[in-house]
């Protein structure tokens, strides 16, 4: 059975996230689990942007980018962000447990935007502009990526 993007999102993501030992040392890249806790919480909130942002990428990657979200291949381990560079940032929370909270909080934000407007366009740096189908999509994909990282598999 298939599940949709926005369900496995509301239903099933935070719950695969808290399987997860905090100490779990990943199966690729540098990140700890808390730094793909606070990675995710700004991707989540980059989900929510209404307002333009310039799109790194020219129209016609995008396109493909785009319609990358929508196929189902996953990202490649270790891919690189062109908007956040090579290094770790720094932890921005004390705890993987506070980081985990405010991943729950910006999920609930996401959720919530389109609760409210389902036509609701954001702007992403990356993947231009997104509806409710490609929003989904991205951050479906890139949870499962980081969840994948960590050992979990669906």
């Amino acid at each position: 059975m298939q599940i949709h993007h926005d369900q496995f999102l509301k239903e099933q993501y935070i719950p695969l996230l808290e399987q997860i030992n905090p100490h779990q040392v990943p199966h690729w890249g540098k990140m700890s689990y808390q730094h793909m806790l606070e990675h995710m919480i700004y991707s989540f909130e980059v989900s929510c942007q209404h307002q333009p942002v310039p799109c790194v990428n020219e129209p016609e990657r995008v396109t493909k980018m785009q319609a990358f979200l929508l196929s189902d291949m996953p990202f490649k381990e270790n891919t690189k962000s062109p908007i956040l560079g090579e290094y770790l940032k720094p932890l921005i929370y004390e705890s993987a447990e506070e980081a985990l909270q405010l991943l729950k909080e910006a999920l609930h934000k996401y959720v919530k935007q389109y609760t409210e407007a389902e036509n609701v366009l954001v702007y992403h740096p990356i993947f231009g502009t997104l509806g409710k189908p490609l929003n989904d999509a991205l951050l479906y994909k890139h949870a499962v990526h980081h969840l994948k990282q960590f050992g979990v598999e669906l």
